[in-house]
């Protein structure tokens, strides 16, 4: 065996190029914004339209509802949706999504720009009015539980993580606040040293900022100092992260012109791209499960799968005649063929598995191997 080449592949991705779209829909309007609960996809564009993925290739819409404003956002809860048009939240009950109705809402004073929820409570990004806590206990009768109005124009996004709110403020940076007390939330801590934050995922002790042209890694173990600790630039000036999402390891940015862009940040210290689709625009991404959805904008809603891919390594025979051993890793449950090819145009499947917590090792047994051959591990 003189030559080995080895791949990864999620649905046809081979380790290079664009990462393929799994499935695509067509919307009424621009998409804007995307959530995924179950089955189901909301995307916010005129209107948030509801969309059935059981069959991520094949998608199709079961409803839509038309709120006062297009919606800015969008965030599911069992059965309701929490919707964000210009200046205010509606609730929306999805237990017949070919229907849905409005059960409640309330009207803000001022532009709202995005949406987090915990518990009974739902935190909004009011741009020009600080951080709106609402209690959503009773849909019916949406109340002002507290608010945090000490805060720079341009609070464009919230997340939350326990009892830690995490507010994008624009090119003041983002701030961390202490929602322990909903009516009254408490200021801890800032960074500053940020270019343009629009939009912030949390996970764990870190909180993963969109900003500007780059995806940015902030340490905020400790929130009363939050500090950068790594950072990943995108493409180009017309490369803005518009929305960020977070699963694992993972972080999917949307990030405009440069499409969807998938970073490793398993080392937060050295946040790296590892794959992406530049072919359209992307506005917002979500993850639910082992899909990411995508809002892309005339695009409509696309449909990949999440990392990690199935990957295949390989331990070189040591004697002549030694079968090589091949090894397959990647999310368990995911069902996996391996496949081989010489001229990397055609290939067969030689070897069908279901991936476990552990690494499988699988032998290749074909006797006569030629000088070059190539591996891949292609979701199913």
């Amino acid at each position: 065996l003189t030559g080995l080449g080895l791949m990864a592949g999620g649905a046809s991705w081979a380790g290079g190029g664009d990462l393929p779209v799994v499935g695509r829909l067509d919307t009424t309007g621009t998409a804007m914004r995307v959530a995924g609960a179950g089955d189901l996809a909301f995307v916010a564009s005129w209107e948030l339209e509801i969309i059935d993925v059981s069959v991520p290739s094949a998608p199709r819409k079961l409803g839509g509802y038309q709120p006062a404003w297009a919606p800015q956002d969008v965030i599911p809860a069992g059965h309701l949706v929490y919707v964000l048009p210009y200046t205010g939240v509606e609730i929306v009950d999805l237990s017949n999504p070919e229907a849905p109705r409005k059960v409640g809402g309330y009207e803000g004073q001022s532009q709202m720009g995005g949406l987090a929820l915990a518990d009974e409570h739902l935190y909004v990004a009011a741009l020009n009015a600080g951080l709106r806590v609402l209690d959503v206990s009773n849909p019916g009768e949406v109340q002002l539980a507290g608010a945090f109005t000490e805060l720079p124009q341009r609070t464009s996004e919230v997340a939350i993580s326990g009892n830690l709110a995490c507010v994008a403020v624009g090119p003041a940076g983002i701030r961390m606040i202490d929602v322990s007390n909903p009516a009254d939330p408490q200021l801890t801590g800032s960074i500053d040293a940020l270019d343009n934050v629009f939009t912030v995922s949390m996970s764990g002790e870190h909180a993963y900022v969109g900003d500007g042209h780059s995806l940015q890694v902030i340490d905020i173990s400790d929130p009363t100092n939050p500090r950068r600790v790594g950072g990943c630039a995108l493409k180009s000036f017309k490369s803005f992260a518009n929305d960020v999402a977070v699963s694992g390891d993972f972080v999917y940015v949307a990030a405009q012109a440069e499409g969807l862009v998938v970073v490793d940040v398993s080392d937060p210290t050295h946040p790296t791209k590892v794959a992406g689709n530049a072919s359209f625009n992307a506005l917002g991404v979500a993850v639910e499960g082992d899909r990411v959805y995508v809002a892309a904008d005339t695009d409509g809603l696309l449909i990949f799968d999440a990392f990690p891919l199935p990957r295949v390594s390989a331990r070189t025979p040591q004697s002549p005649g030694s079968p090589l051993t091949l090894t397959v890793s990647g999310r368990p449950g995911h069902h996996v063929q391996l496949q081989r090819s010489n001229d990397l145009r055609r290939w067969e499947t030689f070897h069908e598995l279901t991936l476990g917590e552990d690494p499988t090792d699988v032998e290749e047994t074909e006797a006569n191997l030629p000088s070059h051959r190539f591996y891949r591990a292609v979701k199913e």
